[in-house]
This record gives C-alpha cells, sequence and structure tokens, in this order.
C-alpha cells in the first residue's frame, strides 16, 4: 500500500496497492550497471511478461 507521500504523488487513495517493479541493465559479462525500482499504482496498469525459448 502507498505511503501518504506515495499516494499524493501518484494522485490516488492510500487504500489502493501499488505495483513495485524491479528491473536491472546489465553489460555482456553480467556486470549490474543500473537498478531500477517504479511503482505503478495497480489498478491502472497490466503486467505481461514474455520469455523466449531457446
Amino acid at each position: 500500500m502507498p505511503s501518504t507521500d506515495e499516494a499524493k504523488q501518484l494522485a490516488m487513495p492510500k487504500n489502493r496497492p501499488l505495483l513495485p517493479v524491479f528491473g536491472a541493465a546489465r553489460d555482456a559479462s553480467g556486470r549490474p550497471l543500473a537498478v531500477v525500482e517504479v511503482l505503478l499504482p495497480a489498478d491502472r496498469h497490466e503486467l505481461k511478461d514474455a520469455y523466449p525459448i531457446a
């Protein structure tokens, strides 16, 4: 659930859940270059994943 500040910044009620999404970009050797966390209002987003089969 969002904090008071998060709810205010996202213009959403405090009783609606957030969807945290974590991501990491790595170089060819696997060393992390960037890590991000994005908080999305869960009732406004749909998350779809695709994993290629090699």
